[in-house]
């Protein structure tokens, strides 16, 4: 089995437990290279992110992550949405934020989309939502002067808001909105001018 995704930067044991590694290594073996999806913390990072995950949280220690998850409801990832990995944090470019603009809007659409037609018929087309998603922020870029193909911080926040604008004005639930909206700043906040 492979090594668990967060083992190298994992702050339980490079941080809570760098002064016992006899009880960091044994930790290792039963969660980091064994099975992940039993570990309490990877449970927690999964769900709701790698910021929500505490220090003190022991990797045997599940059905206090249950309790964080359940008590986070709103940050959950219970409804298969999109959220921004550490992967896509990392080596972060004007160009890489603007491709995670467009596959966040992407994936809002998508979600609207589904949900709308699981109530109607059918089933949404992931090549025409991604063409129209290009095309319309494309659009969105020259009229709000948001060079596309060397883009800024500032552009994308712009392009952010008018994208927001435009859901909103096309129906895509508030909830929908708020969750996409906050990906998209919390990878802007990293991004450097």
């Amino acid at each position: 089995m492979a090594d668990c995704e967060c083992l190298e930067k994992c702050a339980f044991l490079n941080e809570a437990l760098k002064q016992m590694p006899a009880s960091a290594a044994l930790y290792k073996k039963n969660y980091c290279q064994a099975d992940n999806a039993k570990c309490a913390r990877y449970m927690v990072f999964k769900t709701l992110g790698k910021g929500r995950v505490p220090l003190d949280l022991f990797p045997n220690q599940t059905e206090r992550a249950l309790q964080i998850v359940a008590e986070n409801p709103i940050q959950a990832n219970q409804h298969g949405r999109w959220t921004l990995s550490e992967n896509d944090l990392a080596g972060l470019t004007p160009l890489k934020a603007r491709d995670l603009l467009l596959k966040c809007f992407f994936e809002a659409q998508k979600e609207t989309l589904v949900q709308a037609e699981k109530r109607i018929f059918g089933s949404a087309d992931e090549e025409r939502i991604k063409a129209d998603t290009l095309k319309m922020t494309k659009s969105l870029a020259t009229t709000f002067h948001v060079d596309f193909e060397n883009p800024t911080k500032i552009g994308l926040l712009k392009l952010l808001e008018e994208m927001v604008k435009m859901s909103l004005a096309w129906g895509t639930p508030q909830e929908i909105v708020d969750h996409h909206k906050n990906q998209i700043v919390r990878m802007l906040d990293t991004l450097h001018d």
